[in-house]
């Protein structure tokens, strides 16, 4: 079986992976160009069929002013296809709640596991950053075993819960986990939009910056968006409001 790994560059605590068990492939869409009026414009726009039940885009969009393009890396996933798995992923997992193992590895140490333990990893996150512990943060459930179920905020406000027939939930941290919950880890950050619906507001607290989201469409869908920044005139990265 071919094994493909993500880019990722984010040094991280713990990621979310996302795994297929059939090989991989590669086809380019052709670019379209969209002149819609709006805070950002799409340049252009590339989807690649990764494996069954995977797709990632890569998005260039533009201000009208031409002065803030951005590129947006986009994997989608279908937890429900047979091809597809979603793990949550901490350094050297041998066993549960072993913090003699716990240290900060990069996303690529944490695929390279994966990979070295038979997962075949196509897409890889990093969801819960802190340099205040080496520990898993907030809910950290992996193939039904239970790290973590406790309200352990430190950066976490939320978290992503999946079954095992692949129906996903992003919740509150502040909610409990459910007992069929599958799988589950920790997010840094508070809804962006729920149930369709903008609830971070209207005012910005940030510049542009490198910027990463999951978020879970009415379909069930997993989408992770990464988007590059602070590479001007590449790439100059989403506000927090931009983002949204």
């Amino acid at each position: 079986m071919k094994k493909h790994l993500y880019r990722s560059l984010s040094v991280v605590l713990c990621v979310m992976l996302l795994l297929s068990t059939a090989s991989l492939s590669a086809f380019a869409a052709v670019d379209f160009t969209d002149s819609s009026e709006g805070y950002y414009n799409v340049i252009s726009k590339k989807d690649f069929v990764v494996s069954p039940g995977v797709q990632e885009s890569e998005i260039v969009l533009d201000n009208a002013e031409g002065s803030r393009r951005q590129v947006l890396h986009v994997m989608e996933a279908d937890p429900k296809n047979e091809n597809v798995g979603i793990l949550p992923h901490y350094s050297n997992m041998e066993k549960p709640n072993d913090e003699s193992k716990y240290k900060v590895i990069t996303t690529t140490k944490h695929a390279e596991q994966a990979v070295a333990d038979g997962y075949n990893v196509v897409g890889a996150m990093n969801t819960a950053l802190s340099w205040d512990t080496d520990q898993p943060l907030g809910k950290f459930v992996v193939d039904g075993v239970v790290w973590r179920g406790d309200n352990n905020y430190v950066s976490c406000q939320t978290y992503l819960a999946v079954k095992q027939d692949g129906t996903a939930d992003l919740r509150d941290i502040s909610e409990p986990l459910e007992p069929d919950d599958y799988e589950a880890i920790g997010l840094n950050f508070g809804f962006m939009v729920k149930d369709g619906k903008n609830v971070a507001g209207s005012v910005n607290h940030s510049e542009g910056d490198p910027r990463s989201v999951i978020g879970v469409k009415a379909d069930g869908t997993i989408v992770m968006m990464m988007c590059d920044g602070r590479m001007s005139p590449y790439a100059f990265g989403l506000t927090l409001r931009s983002r949204t």
